[in-house]
């Protein structure tokens, strides 16, 4: 099965899911052999991506190497954490062994997002943040039509966008509870630590290095460590600042549960009139709120359901289906996604 983008589809190929509209009326249904005028039809009624049967072997994503190509990034992002932690030089070439093959995944397929975000594994947040934003980075890049060594330099500057975290005291990075001005002033100077570390390594260029130096200004100037406004920023760090916000947001932290990503998209959608690059927002809403049609959830109500269509005007309050009828969250405000399951 693989979910594809509708102006990719060709005709004969065969409908893997139910394919809803945004009325809960079936549009088409499993194993239905897609025909010229279905195409059209989908494009017509706004239905962007539907899943079609994969009979293309070589194509299918084995999730089992997928985890272990994460676990491997992870183990190498760690190593060089503590070795940044402990005043050592962090070894460039074989933290890019270990992330390319998974950018190269990315690149190759378009419900890989899917596979990555189902990985539970156990680790301190600080590392498993920067995998993912790394390869979030790196899926935003391939949305923006980057090239492909723009996009191996941007997810290698997203992979270590936190590297000058190592330099801060402990204790700050753990704690439960806000950070009081002292402690928050030195959680500011991580990106000019990250700076630090990663300028030594002379196989950086310039963007790799804005991206982990400003990912942390805003459209408003309103960020830090230069107070900058996008006006004078490279693209790299724009993009690393939505993936940072999306997963610091949909993943439990020491002093706060996630969020559903739904939710997520919101407050993005919110940043993006005067902190994030609005036209970025747009691309990565679409995009993002895509993948998560077919998903389970559970509902404010106690409710299970299964997303079934996103409303273009509403995509962050889908159209759900339960086992009684089926919700509009865009039409009815007083239920919301409490989680994917």
């Amino acid at each position: 099965m693989k979910f594809i983008d509708v102006n990719d589809l060709q005709a004969g190929m065969i409908v893997a899911k139910n394919v809803i509209n945004e009325n809960g009326i079936e549009f088409l249904s499993r194993d239905s052999v897609l025909s010229s005028a279905n195409i059209e039809s989908l494009k017509k009624f706004d239905i962007d991506f539907i899943y079609i049967v994969d009979d293309n072997v070589k194509e299918i994503i084995d999730e089992n190497s997928i985890t272990y190509l994460y676990t491997e990034l992870l183990e190498i992002y760690k190593t060089s954490y503590m070795n940044s932690r402990l005043g050592k030089n962090i070894d460039i070439l074989a933290i890019e062994s270990k992330l390319y093959p998974l950018v190269d995944l990315i690149l190759k397929n378009n419900d890989i997002l899917k596979t990555l975000r189902g990985i539970s594994i156990n680790d301190l947040y600080t590392y498993l943040h920067s995998v993912n934003v790394s390869l979030l980075s790196a899926i935003i890049g391939k949305w923006s039509k980057l090239t492909k060594r723009d996009i191996y330099d941007l997810s290698l500057s997203a992979l270590l966008h936190d590297i000058g975290k190592s330099q801060v005291t402990l204790s700050i990075i753990n704690k439960p509870s806000s950070l009081n001005e002292k402690e928050f002033n030195e959680i500011m100077m991580h990106t000019q630590f990250a700076k630090d570390i990663v300028s030594i390594s002379s196989s950086l260029n310039k963007n790799i290095i804005d991206g982990i130096y400003y990912h942390h200004e805003r459209k408003d100037g309103s960020g830090y460590p230069m107070g900058m406004t996008y006006d004078s920023i490279s693209f790299f760090p724009k993009i690393i600042a939505i993936a940072d916000i999306f997963d610091a947001l949909t993943s439990d932290k020491v002093y706060r549960r996630k969020i559903s990503p739904f939710k997520a998209i919101d407050l993005i959608n919110e940043l993006s009139y005067k902190k994030l690059d609005e036209g970025l927002c747009v691309l990565f809403i679409k995009n993002i709120s895509d993948f998560y049609v077919g998903s389970r959830v559970k509902l404010t109500t106690g409710e299970n359901g299964e997303i079934v269509f996103l409303n273009k005007y509403c995509r962050n309050r889908p159209l759900i289906k339960t086992e009684r009828n089926f919700i509009d969250l865009s039409t009815d405000y007083s239920i919301d996604i409490l989680e994917i399951i």
